[in-house]
């Protein structure tokens, strides 16, 4: 083999090599020869040619394995990560590598790019660092479509959050369906109580599955103890309810269309709240519950369709900080409703008031009572 040639041309003479090999010439005879179901002289000879390569076979194989290993032995040599820095140090900037990528996660575009993966397709020594460093694998976003394989799902999540040791975990679930069966319950248990048996790790849990799946994906579970974050997400009209102990959860968002009355959690923990389709009997009941809460964002306060009296009772919440109301699309709150709702609040540790109705209304002056003692960074609209 000519020195002359270049790396590529080398590999792709390899290659042709051994696919040349995997080729064996063996015809039934030869329509040329006089004799049926014998060779004629020119494919006779390259019967020969086929035996003495195959008589090598065996070396030549040899030779690709002893190709291999030494490759890998010249990557390492020439990789300046893992051969001059510490493994503790690759570790860290992997990490930084990942908790970039994790950082963009968006749940509603469950498309997360499998960071460890690409980190461990490098080469053995990256993969080893890779498969050795917990913090790479403690967030994952698991897809489920509907022609997936669900037992090579479960087998290759477990694989990926045992990697994670016993690191908090910020799970990702994405599944839904316009039609659900009982089948599909039945298909989906074994991922869910392989998830379930984690969930003393859940740190941050993001559901986009259909609201009637959750007390299917809880199953036995009765306490998420260090959950902090928790995202509910459905673009569907279903019925259902979440219920779970939540003693340390700071962050609830809620973005599906049943009660929050139907949302069992510690709501006296929470600081961050931001939710859709909010009564004005929902959104007092949040205040009532949620003393500690800082910021409340509601992207749709509806008309309460319930005949019970409206609630009359005033309160006043010290902890908010921030407060977003947005009162377009269907059912939208009649002016007077807001009204009269606002003027049932107050607000003494208010900064932020952001109102906004899409157009259509203004924020009504006689609803501004409540906001006299707001600082002077707010801004009203």
């Amino acid at each position: 083999m000519s020195a002359s040639h270049s790396p590529q041309e080398r590999e792709k003479l390899l290659q042709s090599i051994v696919q040349s090999l995997q080729s064996k010439y063996s015809p039934n005879g030869c329509s040329e020869s006089a004799t049926p179901g014998r060779f004629c002289e020119s494919c006779a000879q390259l019967e020969a040619v086929d035996e003495d390569l195959f008589a090598h076979l065996k070396e030549v194989n040899k030779l690709l394995r002893k190709r291999t290993e030494t490759k890998e032995r010249v990557n390492q040599h020439h990789d300046r990560v893992t051969r001059r820095l510490p493994v503790e140090v690759v570790s860290y900037i992997f990490s930084i590598y990942t908790d970039d990528l994790n950082s963009a996660f968006d749940p509603r575009n469950p498309i997360v790019k499998p960071g460890p993966l690409l980190l461990g397709a490098v080469s053995r020594s990256w993969r080893r660092a890779a498969f050795s460093t917990p913090k790479l694998w403690n967030t994952i976003s698991i897809q489920i479509l509907s022609n997936d394989n669900l037992t090579t799902k479960v087998e290759l999540t477990k694989e990926w959050l045992d990697r994670s040791r016993q690191l908090p975990l910020n799970l990702s679930l994405f599944y839904q369906t316009s039609d659900m069966v009982e089948s599909e319950h039945d298909a989906l248990a074994p991922l869910f109580s392989m998830l379930q048996s984690l969930s003393p790790r859940w740190s941050m849990l993001v559901l986009r599955i259909p609201p009637m799946l959750f007390p299917t994906f809880i199953g036995e579970v009765t306490c998420a103890p260090i959950l902090q974050t928790l995202k509910l997400i459905d673009d569907s009209s279903g019925e259902g309810y979440f219920s779970l102990n939540t003693p340390l959860l700071r962050h609830l968002d809620m973005q599906l269309s049943i009660p929050i009355s139907e949302i069992f959690i510690e709501w006296s923990t929470l600081t961050s709240v931001e939710t859709d389709w909010v009564t004005t009997r929902d959104f007092l009941d949040v205040l009532r519950f949620s003393e500690t809460l800082e910021s409340f964002r509601v992207s749709s306060l509806v008309k309460d369709q319930s005949h019970s009296p409206p609630t009359t009772i005033s309160l006043t919440h010290s902890a908010l900080r921030e407060l977003h109301l947005e009162t377009y699309g269907q059912g939208m709150l009649p002016r007077s409703e807001l009204v009269a709702m606002l003027n049932l609040v107050t607000f003494p540790s208010l900064e932020k008031f952001r109102y906004h109705s899409g157009g259509a209304n203004s924020f009504p002056n006689s609803a501004a009572i409540p906001f006299h003692a707001l600082s002077l960074s707010t801004y009203p609209f």
